[in-house]
């Protein structure tokens, strides 16, 4: 059965796993719980946990996991496939996440926050520098409170008409695409 990573987004909820896991039961779900301490973590540090985190599955040589990511966790996801490892994913889908930026980024005075911000050194890094061999999706809705506009928006994106950010990886569109292009 093909392993597929959940990174959650900064506010994750410890159901959301049981969540994820129902409605991608055709997949063996690995649950990513970074220790995120409030946004004073970094976003190259939560990467390298995820790097370790992939490491203790212990797949097998030619096995490739694919990722699926809300929010924060598509550029947790993103640094580390640009600038840590490669070679064990396949495939990325990013739902929301703020790859041009959040404008709540200024509200909260955290390094792994202020990351977030419009034009911060950490997105202008992660932006230039292209993925490759990682077949890549971005879901992405204009009407999203916390990562609005096309801030969500990124390389092969669609749009979801669901505004509800915490909610949108349970918005049955977004799991049906995110089932579909994981299951190509």
């Amino acid at each position: 059965m093909k392993k597929i990573i959940y990174i959650p987004g900064f506010g994750w909820h410890k159901f959301d796993y049981l969540l994820i896991k129902l409605f991608l039961h055709n997949f063996k779900v690995c649950f990513f719980s970074y220790k995120r301490k409030l946004g004073q973590e970094k976003i190259e540090n939560l990467a390298k946990q995820l790097n370790n985190f992939i490491k203790s599955l212990k797949l097998k040589k030619s096995e490739k996991v694919s990722i699926i990511a809300h929010s924060m966790g598509g550029l947790i996801a993103e640094y580390y496939l640009k600038f840590i490892d490669n070679k064990k994913v396949d495939k990325l889908i990013t739902l929301c996440s703020p790859f041009k930026g959040t404008p709540w980024a200024f509200l909260l005075d955290k390094k792994g926050i202020k990351e977030m911000k419009p034009n911060s050194c950490f997105l202008k890094k992660l932006n230039n520098k292209k993925l490759k061999n990682v077949k890549e999706e971005s879901i992405y809705s204009e009407e999203d409170f916390i990562v609005p506009h096309k801030s969500g928006r990124h390389l092969k994106s669609k749009l979801t008409l669901f505004f509800i950010h915490p909610l949108i990886t349970f918005w049955p569109p977004v799991i049906l695409e995110a089932r579909r292009f994981l299951g190509k």
